[in-house]
């Protein structure tokens, strides 16, 4: 009501109501003049504040979590960057300059695969975690994003972390594949989840957080073990 306030007492409609004194503020004229709607509009006012904060605590409650995992790009993969690029340059021009047809088809052949299949050797994951939901992207070359894996925590049947021998029953079976969404790098802990999907077993490697962690094991307690 922009203004300071002051309270007191006053007898309205035979009830003991309370009454606001504003200093510096517009609302005094009015409140001289009709005590009771004064009180009915910061009564309003209350209510609105109080509906407003109830909405704002519920949508801080809800968890939402951002990682961003860039993977380490082997050797072998910048190599064969280096080389896709120099092959396509020494084709096109040999080409143009020889004026050879062949030479011109193979460049242009190899430049559209480069286009298409050399950003996909430098990826970066990340992790959009919201309220036990877990969906991964991937980003390549830093400009084409795709979702590839998506997880629901109620379906999580053990978390733990890689080395960790409680996945030895789960690892050591015949015919088990990892999909691997980390950085790569040996250094940063990683963890295995694994996933019960439409009686497929699935199984990931991420680099997840604290925060993450904590709340996968407030929805499924028996199901995370971080020994």
């Amino acid at each position: 009501f922009y203004g300071k306030l002051r309270i007191g007492e006053f007898e309205a409609s035979g009830q003991a109501i309370t009454k606001f004194t504003f200093q510096n503020c517009f609302f005094q004229p009015l409140l001289d003049v009709s005590p009771q709607l004064c009180y009915t509009i910061f009564q309003i006012n209350l209510d609105v504040r109080s509906a407003y904060r109830t909405e704002r605590m519920m949508i801080m409650s809800d968890m939402y979590r951002e990682i961003l995992v860039s993977r380490k790009t082997p050797f072998v993969n910048r190599l064969l960057k280096v080389a896709a690029i120099a092959a396509t340059a020494i084709f096109l021009v040999g080409g143009m300059f020889f004026l050879n047809l062949i030479f011109l088809v193979i460049g242009v052949a190899l430049a559209v695969c480069c286009f298409f299949f050399l950003p996909k050797l430098e990826v970066e994951y990340e992790y959009l975690y919201v309220n036990g939901e877990l969906d991964i992207d991937a980003i390549y070359s830093k400009q084409k994003r795709k979702r590839i894996a998506g997880y629901d925590m109620t379906e999580l049947e053990i978390l733990a972390p890689d080395k960790s021998h409680a996945l030895d029953s789960y690892l050591n079976q015949s015919g088990v594949k990892v999909r691997d969404f980390t950085s790569g790098d040996p250094k940063v802990k990683s963890y295995i989840l694994i996933f019960s999907k439409e009686n497929k077993r699935e199984i990931i490697k991420a680099e997840l957080d604290d925060v993450i962690l904590t709340d996968v094991r407030r929805i499924a307690p028996r199901k995370v073990n971080l020994m």
